[in-house]
């Protein structure tokens, strides 16, 4: 999907208010991610153990001439992955490119992790 600047500021304030925290990484090649752990558990060592993460990951396209483009002024992409971490889902890398809200994409990978535990896939 992709958004202009303005866009982009207000998505980075819902997502953190949504408990995201942004990451400057390269994941994926992206610019920056918001990053978001669930179903947080602890052993008897009192680790923390991280089920599975949701990461939006952004890729910054401003720095390069966007007209007579597709893209137009819309020149930050961005997309939906789902991170699996725990033994059961650590080759996990599940990307949902459509459009979709954030809370839909977390009940998708809520399920998705679910379905996955309950059939050892």
């Amino acid at each position: 999907m992709n958004i202009t600047k303005e866009q982009l500021v207000k998505l980075e304030e819902k997502l953190t208010k949504r408990g995201y925290r942004r990451i400057d990484g390269h994941y994926k090649n992206e610019n920056f991610g918001y990053w978001k752990s669930f179903k947080i558990t602890y052993n008897k060592h009192y680790d923390k153990i991280i089920n599975y993460q949701i990461a939006i990951l952004f890729w910054d396209w401003s720095k390069y001439d966007q007209s007579g483009t597709q893209f137009g002024n819309r020149c930050i992409g961005y997309t939906h992955y789902f991170v699996g971490s725990d033994e059961m889902t650590n080759a996990i890398d599940f990307n949902y490119r459509h459009p979709i809200t954030t809370s839909k994409f977390e009940r998708l990978a809520s399920k998705l992790y679910t379905f996955m535990k309950n059939y050892k896939l």
